[in-house]
């Protein structure tokens, strides 16, 4: 499940950063996003967001950054590597950035075949 808190919407005169969708998120005015379970601030500069998680107000992990690459995709970017995967939009770079702080683990640990 996705949600915007709140709806985000581009402001009169706005400069478009591209044909990435959700370009209207790259501005300063940070927006909160809620996605599997957590919420995340994506704030931009320089058509770059900064994606954080902020599930717990007092600690804030700062996940990444994202950025529209001039073909419709976002490319995504964590403190030590690239994804090789571009995301399609800010959701797919929030899910990918996601993955990348906490992977997915079995909880229970399979049988030997």
């Amino acid at each position: 499940m996705l949600k915007h808190l709140p709806p985000a919407q581009e402001p009169t005169g706005a400069p478009s950063t591209g044909s990435a969708s959700y370009s209207t998120e790259a501005t300063p005015r940070p927006i909160v996003i809620k996605c599997m379970g957590r919420r995340y601030r994506a704030t931009g500069a320089d058509g770059t967001l900064t994606i954080t998680d902020v599930t717990d107000i007092t600690r804030p992990v700062p996940l990444g950054t994202a950025h529209p690459d001039g073909a419709g995709t976002w490319q995504v970017r964590t403190a030590r590597r690239s994804c090789r995967t571009p995301a399609r939009d800010l959701p797919d770079a929030i899910a990918l950035l996601h993955e990348i702080a906490w992977p997915t683990r079995t909880l229970w640990p399979q049988a030997p075949s």
